[in-house]
């Protein structure tokens, strides 16, 4: 397979929860590429599309809310059996509306200690310690 990358972007939700910091992560549906795991919800950039734009479009998509794109965490380059992506995160500053699941079966708020208990998707592990700093 040749190194070329496509270009995905994922939001990373954050909240307080009895004065704990966790992160929103949901779980593929079955049938699909990665069914089963873990992730940053987000999806693949549309040529002309900008980062934000198109986080805004997949979250949209995936879960049928609005959000504020916020600032770039970071990005790794993963490369998987089948296609190799380059993942880039980004805050969410703000969203409204209701979540509905439309790809994913099941949502999970977790804190830095509980997503250990989680199979995350390759592309999004190194993430993890990152996203819990302060």
């Amino acid at each position: 397979m040749q190194n070329i990358f496509i270009k995905v972007v994922a939001a990373l939700f954050r909240r307080k929860n009895q004065g704990q910091d966790e992160v929103l992560i949901l779980r593929r549906g079955p049938g699909g590429s990665g069914a089963g795991m873990w992730e940053f919800p987000g999806g693949k950039v549309e040529a002309g599309e900008s980062d934000s734009a198109a986080l805004r479009r997949e979250i949209e998509e995936e879960l049928s809310i609005q959000i504020k794109v916020g600032i770039c965490v970071g990005n790794v380059q993963h490369c998987y059996p089948q296609k190799n992506i380059e993942l880039w995160l980004y805050e969410v500053d703000s969203w409204s509306g209701d979540f509905v699941l439309r790809e994913h079966d099941r949502m999970q708020w977790v804190s830095h200690s509980e997503i250990c208990h989680y199979t995350l998707a390759p592309a999004d592990i190194p993430f993890i310690d990152k996203v819990f700093q302060k």
